[in-house]
């Protein structure tokens, strides 16, 4: 229970309480295991207190879904279906989303038994580009948002213009980048279906 009132602390902003509280059908939706918090078979993964330095894009986190789970091929999709991010620093800060967009990297299993879900915070980003009359396009971007120097900002993803399923292999990039320091924390929800 620790872990959970250190969420709630960290996050005070956020109505994790009115998840944690249980559905219409009084059922449990969370359990506590590996770090992770499981509701309605979904993982809570966060990063506090990132250190970005001035004018580089730092990858914060990579998500992919394992091609294989249980000894078998993976044919389930996970979702990533809320995106929490926080700043807290002297300028705003561009935060980016690529989709199979890294190179080399170590994946460690987020929970090697229950979960299809990989993450790494230290792949390399590799984008492609195209380049049309004066405007570059970033072909592996889906998606961006800048938020303000101190802000928190939480994203839903399971409807609307950005939807992020991942098929089995398939992986995610969040990055960010702002022209001064900034300390950057975030939680993503992940569903697997």
């Amino acid at each position: 229970m620790a872990f959970m009132q250190g969420l709630l602390d960290t996050y005070k902003g956020l109505d994790i309480q009115g998840i944690l509280r249980g559905s219409r059908k009084s059922k449990p939706i969370y359990t506590e295991s590996n770090s992770s918090l499981s509701v309605d078979n979904a993982s809570l993964i966060e990063i506090n207190n990132f250190p970005l330095s001035a004018n580089t894009e730092s990858i914060l986190l990579t998500i992919r879904n394992r091609a294989n789970f249980g000894g078998n091929t993976n044919t389930t999709t996970i979702k990533i279906a809320t995106l929490t991010l926080k700043t807290d620093g002297a300028k705003p800060v561009d935060f980016k989303i690529y989709k199979d967009s890294t190179t080399g990297g170590t994946f460690n299993y987020w929970d090697e038994t229950n979960s299809r879900i990989e993450v790494s915070t230290n792949a390399t980003l590799s984008t492609t580009t195209e380049t049309i009359g004066t405007i570059t396009k970033i072909i592996n971007q889906i998606g961006s948002t800048i938020l303000s120097k101190e802000e928190t900002q939480r994203i839903n993803l399971l409807d609307g213009d950005i939807i992020l399923d991942l098929k089995p292999s398939e992986e995610v990039t969040i990055t960010a980048k702002s022209t001064n320091t900034s300390i950057i924390s975030i939680v993503t929800r992940i569903k697997e279906k």
